[in-house]
């Protein structure tokens, strides 16, 4: 199976989750291109969802040993925001370009900042995606298994949290105050 077979697969599998037609957008950047599902009024009406689905075509780095899956990234936004796309693309090209290591607790340091997105977040932080119901955290191509990834926008308030008390006290954090993971505007969590 080649990449764009992978792609259209995935595709597939999202467009499921979809009440309309997505489309597939291809973004090149630096010699490399990325593809990215667009989804709008998914996973509810009014939000966006992008989801990569050309980044599974190497194996995931965990704890520095090749793992026999894939990896993909996912994020959503409101109405409100644009440009969204940018960061993660640009999050999609250093994984492709760095064999970097992508896993939930990952921070992708002023990806959102330098689109000028929002004058409150900052960076991608990485979790497992809790949307759809859980059924975008794995999905099996006719190849190999593939991991989404949500890129939650954060404020540098709360990266300071995860680089004082870890990744998993940001994710507390997150998750106790409820944020609203499509207001790419919010205020800061944490002080």
């Amino acid at each position: 199976m080649d990449d764009l077979d992978r792609g259209r697969e995935l595709a597939q599998v999202l467009a499921g989750l979809a009440p309309q037609r997505p489309t597939v957008e291809r973004h090149k950047q630096g010699g490399g291109a990325v593809d990215v599902l667009v989804a709008k009024d998914t996973p509810t009406k009014g939000v966006t969802t992008l989801a990569t689905v050309s980044m599974s075509s190497r194996n995931a780095v965990v704890d520095d040993r090749e793992r026999d899956f894939g990896v993909e990234l996912v994020t959503c936004h409101g109405e409100s925001v644009t440009g969204c796309v940018r960061p993660l693309v640009d999050a999609a090209m250093y994984y492709t370009r760095n064999q970097d290591e992508f896993q939930p607790g990952t921070v992708l340091p002023h990806l959102v900042e330098r689109h000028g997105i929002s004058r409150t977040m900052k960076h991608f932080f990485l979790i497992a995606p809790f949307i759809f119901d859980g059924r975008l955290t794995s999905v099996r191509t006719n190849e190999k298994e593939v991991r989404y990834l949500l890129a939650v926008p954060i404020s540098d308030e709360e990266l300071a949290v995860a680089g004082a008390d870890g990744s998993e006290a940001l994710d507390r954090l997150l998750e106790e105050q409820q944020i609203d993971i499509y207001d790419w505007h919010r205020a800061s969590v944490a002080t």
